[in-house]
């Protein structure tokens, strides 16, 4: 017999239903794969955003596809916190034109509204925006108060805002008021 010195080690083999190990003694780090890189652009700025909402009011005012407007809209993928001033450049573009084209740009917000891209917060800071520049607009847009007077009525009747009083409440402000209209008349 061979002195154990001189014998070869033995190797140990592992309980029956293990795996044996190969000589490491740690499992290797599992190779995990990039996911694949997506061409999502940026959303656009705020003068990009606002070209193009010119851009597909105009189009839309000139010929009248509401379902384009909407889907250009949607395609600007523009973010929550521009919507107000989108909306407030939509609101402007329609001021100097006809009245079926302030009625367009009216049923076209309130389009967007039907669709989840706009709120009545965005609708009512818009229109607090253009509030805000209506003693700019008023020396190229003499009526603009008038025409703001409008899409406030729009806006109410196609339930884009509401209204916190009814006409009882005005009926007995006036009342309060103690004006009498029949004197006043010529």
């Amino acid at each position: 017999m061979i002195p154990p010195s001189a014998q070869p080690p033995r190797t140990q083999t592992p309980p029956l239903g293990q795996t044996p190990q190969l000589g490491l003694k740690t499992n290797p780090p599992l190779i995990q794969e990039k996911p694949a890189k997506t061409s999502k652009k940026p959303p656009p700025s705020k003068e990009e955003l606002l070209k193009l909402t010119e851009t597909v009011v105009t189009e839309y005012l000139n010929s009248g596809n509401a379902n384009e407007a909407v889907s250009g809209v949607r395609e600007m993928r523009a973010p929550k916190h521009f919507l107000p001033e989108m909306l407030s450049k939509v609101i402007i573009l329609s001021l100097d034109r006809s009245d079926e084209d302030k009625e367009k740009a009216s049923s076209l917000i309130s389009l967007l509204k039907q669709e989840g891209i706009a709120t009545s917060d965005n609708f009512m800071q818009a229109f607090l925006n253009v509030l805000d520049q209506c003693p700019k607009l008023e020396v190229d847009i003499p009526l603009v108060k008038s025409y703001l007077a409008q899409f406030a009525a729009r806006a109410i009747i196609s339930e884009l805002l509401a209204k916190l009083q009814d006409r009882e409440w005005l009926t007995e402000l006036f009342q309060q008021s103690k004006v009498n209209m029949q004197k006043m008349l010529p």
